[in-house]
């Protein structure tokens, strides 16, 4: 069930990544948008969601082509980190 919630949080991510880049390369206001804030409050719910199946199964995030971690929870730490702080900007 953890390999599919966190295949599931990865799709989202990539989804969210999109609309937030769509979004900000339409303008170059330097706050953010009502939008631009439902996107990052998305990926913090996506993150937090994720984060116990990946605490709970290493193997999660691992790429086996190049051999590397995409994300660990440390990474996954250190992005909630900076997307909070987008908010409170």
């Amino acid at each position: 069930m953890g390999v599919t919630r966190v295949a599931g949080a990865t799709f989202r991510s990539t989804w969210n990544i999109y609309r937030w880049y769509l979004a900000r390369r339409r303008r170059q206001a330097q706050r953010l948008s009502a939008a631009d804030k439902a996107i990052v409050a998305n990926e913090i719910e996506n993150v937090r969601a994720a984060l116990p199946y990946v605490e709970a199964d290493d193997r999660l995030g691992f790429h086996e082509e190049p051999q590397c971690y995409m994300f660990d929870t440390v990474s996954m730490k250190r992005k909630l980190r900076v997307l909070g702080k987008l908010l409170q900007d």
